[in-house]
This record gives structure tokens, sequence and C-alpha cells, in this order.
């Protein structure tokens, strides 16, 4: 759930952060904007994995560490399918998250 969610919305706001990805430090306020986005991402990830750890569900982990990785995958997923066409769907959300979400989690177990 929280892959699709993240995936969504980085594709309602593709045209944006590709743009402000071009435009880098021209636009310091677009900059800031866009920031926000996988830093209120991760510190989603950050609190969930804390409490996963404080269960005892998976491995103690740092919390920090662990959300930023599985930012940093789907942020390198969304921008890998940015630049392909839609027609190629090479690598298709559900087998991105089979393969390599489920390879993460298990990291953890």
């Amino acid at each position: 759930m929280l892959v699709r969610e993240y995936q969504t919305l980085l594709d309602k706001k593709r045209k944006v952060i590709l743009l402000s990805l071009k435009e880098e430090g021209n636009f310091p306020e677009l900059d800031n904007l866009i920031k926000e986005i996988p830093l209120k991402y991760i510190k989603l990830l950050e609190d969930y994995f804390a409490v996963m750890v404080k269960k005892g569900e998976i491995k103690n982990v740092d919390p920090q560490t662990v959300a930023a990785n599985f930012a940093f995958i789907n942020f390198g997923y969304f921008l890998m399918k940015t630049r392909m066409s839609p027609s190629e769907n090479v690598f298709p959300i559900d087998d991105f998250i089979e393969k390599n979400i489920k390879i993460f989690i298990e990291s953890l177990q």
C-alpha cells in the first residue's frame, strides 16, 4: 500500500518533479516544495518501521536508515519508469512490488 500510494503521488506530480530536477537551483521555492515529498514519505516510513521494531515484527534496525533506503528504491523506480514510454511497460508496478519490495521486506525479518 505504501508503495502504491507513493507512486500515485509521484505520478500526479511527475511534470513538476521532472521540471525541478532539470531546473534545480533556479527556483528555490520549487526546490523546497519538491524536497518535502520524500522527506514526508521518509518520516512516515521511519515512524512505521520504529513501531515494527518495537513490536518485534522486524529486526532491530535503524528506522531512519531503513526508511531512507525504502524511499530511495521507490524514487528510483519512479525515475526509471518516467524514462520509458508507457507502452513499453517493462517493469509493471506489480512486478516491482513482488520482486523488489518483497526482497526488501524479507531482509528485515
